[in-house]
């Protein structure tokens, strides 16, 4: 996002003659930006250890890069600066609205620019920082594992046996404990039927 807000001032302040629309550095860092941002996206779904270099070196390039556009993009703010005192200084040199004006947004402009590529720079170092973390550790620890050799071997023992008989479970229902004795069903009433 940032590398795109720098480019757009970039297209803006490409005919101004200043030392960073001179270098390129609006459109070649941005763009170098965008691209190490793209490929620490591209670690995220594939973390080989090739992807990580490619956005570590990215990363170094991307650090070089926002280092240049500090630099630039401080002198030309210093440049700025001693044009608009010379404005401040001296009124009848410049036109009160003709000069002044755009001296100070060009100073927003490009104090804007300084901040973007400030930032732009701390978070290469931040990102190089983690990937060279994730490189190290991959490319050092490795791990050596023998094969798993599982032999089952069958353990005999006695059994404990107790021979002492076991006191029945209480009675709750007669029908699901078998071991309770139950009663014998009542004697059907038998109907004697005289005839006389």
């Amino acid at each position: 996002m940032i590398g795109i807000v720098i480019l757009a001032f970039g297209i803006i302040l490409k005919d101004t003659g200043t030392l960073g629309s001179r270098s390129g550095i609006m459109f070649w860092g941005s763009v170098c930006f965008v691209m190490t941002g793209c490929l620490a996206a591209a670690v995220l779904d594939n973390r080989d250890s090739s992807v990580v270099k490619s956005s570590l070196l990215a990363n170094a390039i991307s650090i070089i890069a926002a280092l240049v556009a500090v630099i630039l993009f401080s002198v030309d703010l210093w440049h700025m600066d001693s044009a608009m005192l010379g404005c401040l200084n001296w009124p009848e040199k410049c036109g009160q609205y003709e000069q002044v004006l755009p001296l100070i947004m060009w100073y927003g402009i490009y104090g804007a620019l300084v901040s973007f590529a400030l930032l732009e720079f701390i978070i290469s170092i931040c990102t190089s920082v983690f990937a060279c973390k994730v490189t190290c550790i991959t490319a050092t620890q490795v791990v050596y594992s023998q094969p798993q050799v599982y032999t089952q071997t069958t353990v005999y023992t006695q059994p404990q046996v107790n021979t002492q008989q076991l006191a029945p479970p209480p009675m709750y229902n007669p029908t699901w404990n078998q071991q309770v004795p139950q009663p014998p069903p009542p004697p059907a009433p038998v109907i004697n039927y005289n005839m006389v």
